[in-house]
């Protein structure tokens, strides 16, 4: 938000939870951002353009954050996966029609605010251990889902016909090796 008037016609507007509770940064070096993002509840990323892959929302859901996504592209995939670990937070939402991931349709902006103010006010009703537990909850999606170790394994899985393999403690080649062979970085 580098035009001051803009800003503040828009802060003007916004009402409620979300005038107290949104800190509108514009564009963040990745520097700056993971310092801040430790410090959200609430990652937000309305992208209208295709997401080969949802890595701002991995980068969220590794912080312990929820991130409200487009549900499009890259991020359909991560909300398919968040929406089964978070299932009372999307079917309570979905029941009174507050929390739904927005869709690239006529409905975008409005499904967006409701997203927003049905999870601010969700977080607002949480002790700290509650929001500690969320914040758990989103970490061990990542965890579970997009470290190197789960991607192998799934990898692994796919190509021995669906078992389980066992990769053990060192199961990574030291980095710069592979199969024995150096190559450069």
């Amino acid at each position: 938000m580098n035009d001051p008037d803009f800003a503040s016609a828009y802060l003007a507007a916004a009402t409620g939870a979300i005038r107290e509770a949104i800190v509108f940064t514009g564009y963040l070096d990745h520097q700056h951002l993971k310092s801040l993002i430790a410090c959200c509840e609430i990652t937000v990323a309305p992208s209208i353009f295709p997401e080969a892959f949802g890595l701002v929302a991995v980068e969220a859901l590794a912080s312990g954050i929820i991130p409200v996504l487009t549900n499009h592209s890259g991020f359909a995939e991560v909300i398919s996966i968040y929406r089964q670990i978070f299932g009372d937070i999307f079917d309570q939402g979905e029941a009174d029609g507050a929390f739904r991931p927005p869709a690239l349709d006529s409905e975008l902006v409005f499904d967006l605010a409701g997203s927003l103010n049905y999870l601010l006010n969700y977080y607002a009703g949480l002790s700290n251990s509650a929001r500690q537990e969320v914040r758990n909850r989103a970490r061990k999606i990542c965890v579970d889902n997009y470290t190197w170790e789960a991607v192998v394994q799934r990898y692994l899985r796919c190509s021995n016909g669906g078992s389980a393999v066992d990769l053990g403690q060192n199961w990574m080649p030291p980095k710069g090796e592979c199969d024995g062979k150096k190559h450069n970085q």
